[in-house]
């Protein structure tokens, strides 16, 4: 079977067909200056969690490739928001065939601001 057409049969079982619906990821400056500001903010205390916690946004946001709708409704009409981290959300748009991250914020931080 062709990937994507149909789950294949397991244990006897037939599954039935799965639609995966993939887009383009794209990360925005703002959200690329946010988690360069995370990696080097925690890194001065903990350089392997520094790299952890990228690695964590890299997953979290491939995870958005095949489930760009993952996410609750964001705060701002036309986003969404995907808790990547007890301490940081991702917010993104999708446009077209993209997934546009949009920011990585604080959990903590007002969002949207005054």
């Amino acid at each position: 079977m062709a990937r994507g057409d149909a789950a294949e049969t397991r244990l006897g079982r037939t599954t039935h067909p799965v639609s995966i619906e993939l887009v383009r990821l794209v990360w925005t400056r703002p959200a690329r200056a946010d988690r360069k500001a995370i990696r080097e903010y925690v890194a001065r205390d903990n350089p392997a969690a520094a790299l952890a916690l990228d690695e964590l946004f890299s997953e979290q946001t491939a995870r958005l490739v095949g489930h760009p709708r993952l996410g609750r409704t964001g705060r701002i009409i036309g986003t969404r928001e995907l808790v990547a981290h007890h301490n940081y959300i991702l917010i993104y748009d999708t446009v077209g065939d993209r997934v546009r991250v949009l920011r990585i914020l604080h959990a903590a931080r007002r969002w949207p601001g005054p």
